[in-house]
């Protein structure tokens, strides 16, 4: 029960929309634009492949980031009668990580080969990219020194979650990549990259005690500058997704305007220093317009 406790706070099952959601995006677009079906097993394999790498690079960053398992629990004992919150750690051990790995990754490669038998691109040359894009993943997520440049992680996911998942993921459904997906992959990159400065300024306090000040992104630009970057981003990604909306006819996303309101108090709590709780509050913004894109896709759809 403890090691479930462990892998799935190790997971963190919250986080996983931020690679679902561009490739069901991007299906959705594809459907639109060449009637394929959601039910095709390519398609539930590529959002499985998706979902998967981002247990991955999640399962492994936990000795990088394993302040954000911390699992605040309230006191019921008598001596905790307080009502004081107690932090409770749950650490996997390094083995236990490495053959979790495995698992994702053979799972990983069998989603590829559904895809390779399953597809409508059949081609030993896509088989050999994808195969060798699943070896990277996996020994990206298994690298666990910083990388050489201070904010190269989150440019690298945000550039995985949007660009290149969108595009590989069109590129498997018809072969191409057309100009819409273009568009919604670099919406989804802004919001992916104030995800990770809004990420980046929570883990600051501890990458200060830490002494990991040269590698931190936040702790680098310096809070104002990082507040600043956060909210020009997510308002770009904001802007283009209405402009996006317009230019190629989708229904409006009824979704984006409700949610509006929320970004300006999460601005604030920014603003504030209140970052307690804040990535999990974009990443749910995150999954609601996401789900409202591709909604007002696939509506447009009829109704065109």
């Amino acid at each position: 029960m403890e090691m479930t406790k462990s892998l799935v706070a190790a997971i963190r099952p919250r986080s996983l929309y931020a690679s679902a959601a561009p490739v069901i995006i991007t299906w959705s677009l594809l459907r639109v634009s060449h009637d394929i079906s959601l039910l095709r097993p390519d398609v539930i394999a590529t959002v499985v492949v998706a979902v998967v790498v981002q247990i991955l690079a999640n399962l492994n960053g936990i000795y990088t980031t394993f302040h954000r398992a911390f699992d605040p629990l309230k006191a019921t004992t008598k001596q905790g009668a307080d009502g004081e919150n107690k932090i409770v750690i749950n650490l996997m051990s390094q083995k236990l990580v490495q053959g979790w790995s495995w698992i994702f990754f053979l799972v990983i490669m069998a989603m590829v080969g559904v895809i390779q038998l399953t597809g409508r691109r059949k081609s030993q040359h896509v088989a050999s990219v994808f195969s060798v894009l699943a070896v990277m993943t996996f020994l990206y997520c298994r690298h666990t020194k910083p990388l050489p440049a201070v904010g190269l992680q989150e440019f690298i996911f945000a550039i995985s979650i949007g660009p290149l998942a969108m595009l590989t993921t069109s590129f498997i459904a018809i072969g191409a990549i057309t100009g819409a997906v273009i568009v919604y992959a670099h919406i989804v990159m802004l919001f992916a990259l104030s995800a990770q400065i809004l990420q980046s300024a929570a883990d600051a306090p501890f990458a200060h005690r830490f002494g990991h000040q040269s590698t931190s992104l936040a702790l680098r630009l310096g809070y104002q500058r990082t507040y600043q970057t956060f909210l020009l981003l997510l308002t770009a990604s904001y802007g283009v997704l209405v402009m996006a909306s317009l230019t190629l006819g989708h229904t409006p996303n009824l979704l984006l305007v409700l949610t509006l309101n929320r970004i300006k108090d999460m601005s604030e709590a920014f603003r504030e220093e209140q970052l307690r709780g804040l990535p999990e509050q974009l990443a749910t913004l995150g999954a609601i317009l996401s789900a409202g894109v591709a909604s007002s896709i696939t509506v447009s759809a009829f109704i065109a």
